[in-house]
C-alpha cells in the first residue's frame, strides 16, 4: 500500500509540531513543579524567621525587666537563699521555663549566684558548686557592655567544667551589667534551644524537605541527622561543615543574601539572617543598645535530596507517554496539570497570608501582654504606697492624739482609708485575674467618679499640705478606659504634685478635660517647683530618673504612667518651668 505523499507532508511536520510542543509543556511543568517547592520553601523560612523573631521578643524582653529591675543588687548585698530576691529570682525561672541558667557573676568572671532549671523546678546551686567563667569568650565580650546595653552571644553549646556538657545543650546567652553607681557584675540567662529548634523544624515545614540551620562558617547547628551539629565545638570534627559536604551550594549560598541553589546533590533554599535585623523591633532595646558579634549571623535553609525531586518528576513522565496518543488528550491533560498547579500556588499562597496574618498577631498580643504584665508589677508596688503611707501616718496621729474627739477623726480617716485601701487591693487581684486570662479589660469610666475614689486614698497628705485639687470635666467626663489605668495615671500625677511642691505655698492642682486635634485629653496643672526642660527635658519619662535629690522617691512614677498611656495607643506630653510648676497632658485614643 502506498502512502499518500500529502499525508506525510501534513502527518510529519505536525507530529514533529506535537512532540516540541508535548517536550516544552512538560519542561514548563518540570520548572513549574521545581519553582513551586522553591516558593513553598522560601515561605517556610518566612514563617521561621517570625517564629525566632517571637522567640527573642520575649526571652529579651524577659532579661531586660530582670536586668533593670532591684532583683540584681539586691541578690549581690544580700546572697542569701532564703531571701525575697532569691525567691523573686526562682520564681521567675519557674514561670519562664526556658532559661536552662540563672546567673550572677562577678567583674572577674566568678559565679555569685546560679539557678538551674531542672525538672520543671528551680534548683539553687550551692556555693561550692560554683565556677569561674573567666575563660569563656562571653566574658571576654561582657565588659564592652554600656550602661543599659545587652549582649547576645552566639549560638553554641554549654560548657560545664571546661568541658562540653552531654547530653548536649544548644543555649543563647543574654547578658547585662549589673550596676549601682558602678559595675557590679553580670546578670547571665542562658536560654536553652533544643526545644526550640525541634518546634523550628515544624513550623510551616514541607514534608518532601528538611530544615537546616547554620552559623555563618558553615556550621550545622541544626540539621538532618546525616550531618553533625555543633562541630566547631570538636576539634577533632572542625572540618565537619557544609563546604565540605556541597561545596559548590554552599560557594553560592556565601556569594548570596537569599535565593536557591540547584546541583546533583539537591536543592537548597536559603536566607541569611542578620542578628540585629531580627532585633529591631523589638520594644525592649533599640538595635544599638545590643552588642551582636558577626558570630551571631546566621542561614536558614531547606534542603531537598535530589533522589525526592528526580521521584516527583518521574511521576509526571506516564503523563507524556499518554499525551502522545492524541492531540486532544495532550491539550486536555496540560490544560488540567497547568490549572491544577496554578490552583495549589494560589491555595499556598492564601495558607501563607492567612499564617502570616496569625503569626502577626501572635506577636502583637505576646508583646502586649509582656508590656502589660509589666505594667500591672509595677502598678503594685508604686499604687499601694500612697495608701499605706496615709494609714502609717493616721496611726501615728491615732496613738499621739490624747482626745477622744481627735481619735475618732482619725479613726474615721483610718477608716475611709482601710476601705479605699482594700477596694484598690480588690482591683488589682481582679485586674491580675484579666491578664492571666485576656487583654486588659476597658470599661466606660468617669473621671468624676475616678478623683473622688483618689481623693480618699490621698486626702490626709492634702490636709497635711493644706492643698487643693479643683477638677472641670464639663468637656467630658465618661471614657472607655482600663479603671486601673487611669486610677493609676491620676494617682501618680496627684501624688508627684503633692511631693514636689515648690516650698512655702500649698499645691495647687487643676485637672480638666478638654478634646485636642479631634481626641479626648487631660490635664493635670499644679504650682509646684517644676522641671527645667532644657536639662532635663529627654530624661522626664525614663526609668529611675529623679530631678528633685532632696525629696524621696524612685524615679518610677513618670516613666509608668507613659508606658501605660503609651500601651493603649495614647500619649503623655510635659510643659514646665522650674519654679512655677508643671502641666502634664494626657491624649487618650478616644475621638470623639
Amino acid at each position: 500500500m502506498r502512502v499518500n505523499p500529502r499525508f506525510l507532508w501534513l502527518f510529519v511536520p505536525f507530529c514533529g509540531f506535537l512532540v516540541i510542543l508535548i517536550l516544552l509543556g512538560y519542561q514548563y511543568h518540570v520548572d513549574t513543579l521545581y519553582q513551586r517547592l522553591v516558593n513553598r520553601n522560601t515561605c517556610s523560612l518566612e514563617a521561621k524567621k517570625i517564629f525566632l523573631q517571637v522567640f527573642l521578643s520575649s526571652a529579651v524582653s524577659d532579661i531586660f525587666y530582670i536586668g533593670n529591675s532591684d532583683i540584681p543588687t539586691r541578690l549581690i548585698k544580700r546572697p542569701d537563699s532564703n531571701s525575697a530576691a532569691y525567691r523573686d529570682l526562682t520564681l521567675f525561672s519557674e514561670a519562664a521555663r526556658r532559661y536552662d541558667q540563672l546567673r550572677i557573676l562577678d567583674t572577674t568572671g566568678l559565679e555569685f549566684i546560679r539557678i538551674n532549671y531542672e525538672n520543671e523546678r528551680a534548683i539553687i546551686i550551692p556555693k561550692e558548686e560554683l565556677q569561674d567563667k573567666a575563660h569563656r569568650f562571653y566574658m571576654q565580650d561582657a565588659p564592652e557592655l554600656d550602661s543599659g546595653e545587652m549582649y547576645i552571644s552566639p549560638i553554641d553549646l554549654n560548657v560545664e567544667y571546661k568541658q562540653v556538657e552531654y547530653p548536649h545543650k544548644p543555649v543563647i546567652r543574654l547578658i547585662m551589667e549589673i550596676e549601682d553607681g558602678q559595675s557590679k557584675g553580670y546578670l547571665v540567662g542562658n536560654i536553652l534551644l533544643k526545644k526550640f529548634f525541634k518546634d523550628l523544624a515544624v513550623v510551616d515545614s514541607i514534608s518532601a524537605t528538611s530544615f537546616m540551620l547554620l552559623n555563618g562558617n558553615g556550621y550545622w547547628l541544626k540539621s538532618p541527622e546525616t550531618y553533625p551539629s555543633f562541630a566547631f565545638m570538636f576539634e577533632d570534627k572542625q572540618e565537619e561543615n557544609m563546604g565540605r559536604y556541597f561545596p559548590e551550594a554552599w560557594g553560592y549560598i556565601q556569594a548570596n543574601e537569599k535565593g536557591a541553589f540547584y546541583d546533583e546533590k539537591g536543592l537548597f533554599v536559603f536566607e541569611k539572617v542578620n542578628f540585629i535585623d531580627l532585633l529591631e523591633d523589638i520594644p525592649a532595646l533599640a538595635p544599638n543598645e545590643y552588642l551582636v558579634r558577626d558570630e551571631n549571623n546566621f542561614i536558614l535553609a531547606t534542603y531537598t535530596d535530589p533522589e525526592i525531586l528526580r521521584g516527583v518528576i518521574q511521576q509526571d513522565r506516564s503523563i507524556l507517554y499518554t499525551v502522545l496518543l492524541g492531540i486532544i488528550l495532550i491539550t486536555a491533560l496540560l490544560a488540567w496539570v497547568r490549572a491544577r498547579a496554578v490552583h495549589k500556588d494560589v491555595l499556598a499562597k492564601q495558607r501563607l497570608k492567612e499564617k502570616k496574618i496569625k503569626l502577626q498577631k501572635l506577636v502583637n498580643q505576646l508583646s502586649s501582654r509582656n508590656l502589660q504584665l509589666k505594667e500591672f508589677n509595677r502598678i503594685v508596688s508604686h499604687n499601694l504606697r500612697s495608701p499605706v503611707n496615709n494609714l502609717n501616718l493616721l496611726l501615728d496621729l491615732f496613738q499621739q492624739s490624747d482626745e477622744e474627739n481627735e481619735k475618732e477623726l482619725t479613726m474615721k480617716n483610718l477608716v475611709a482609708v482601710s476601705g479605699s485601701l482594700q477596694r484598690l487591693v480588690v482591683d488589682l487581684g481582679e485586674t491580675l485575674n484579666v491578664l492571666d486570662g485576656d487583654d486588659l479589660r476597658s470599661e466606660d469610666c468617669s473621671l468624676t467618679k475616678t478623683l473622688e475614689k483618689i481623693k480618699n486614698l490621698v486626702n490626709v497628705e492634702v490636709e497635711r499640705t493644706r492643698g487643693v485639687i479643683h477638677s472641670d470635666f464639663s468637656a467630658w467626663d465618661l471614657i472607655h478606659y482600663p479603671a486601673l489605668y487611669l486610677e493609676s495615671l491620676l494617682l501618680n500625677l496627684i501624688t508627684n504634685a503633692i511631693k514636689y511642691r515648690s516650698p512655702g505655698r500649698p499645691p495647687i492642682i487643676h485637672i480638666t478635660s478638654f478634646y485636642k486635634n479631634g481626641y479626648k485629653a487631660l490635664s493635670v496643672a499644679d504650682n509646684g517647683s517644676g522641671i527645667d526642660l532644657e536639662i532635663h527635658g529627654h530624661d522626664v519619662f525614663k526609668l529611675h530618673k529623679r530631678f528633685h535629690p532632696n525629696k524621696p522617691g524612685k524615679g518610677i512614677g513618670l516613666f509608668m504612667t507613659k508606658s501605660q498611656t503609651e500601651s493603649l495607643g495614647g500619649s503623655l506630653e510635659v510643659a514646665s518651668e522650674k519654679g512655677k510648676g508643671s502641666v502634664f497632658t494626657v491624649i487618650f485614643d478616644d475621638p470623639l
